[in-house]
């Protein structure tokens, strides 16, 4: 599962761009999981972020 640092977070996008699975949307300005039963954990999300704002957590 991907967990969103928001302040780390600009709400540039890029992530949401890239998520072959339409997780992420943007809220109040910041990235969020909308659909996190839609994530496969293929983690594209984290390796494009220019912020280092989205991380893989175990739960």
């Amino acid at each position: 599962m991907i967990k969103i640092n928001k302040s780390k977070c600009d709400g540039c996008g890029v992530c949401i761009e890239s998520c072959p699975f339409g997780v992420l949307a943007i809220k109040d300005k910041k990235a969020l999981v909308v659909k996190p039963e839609m994530c496969r954990d293929c983690q594209v999300c984290i390796q494009i972020c220019p912020n280092k704002a989205i991380k893989y957590v175990d739960e």
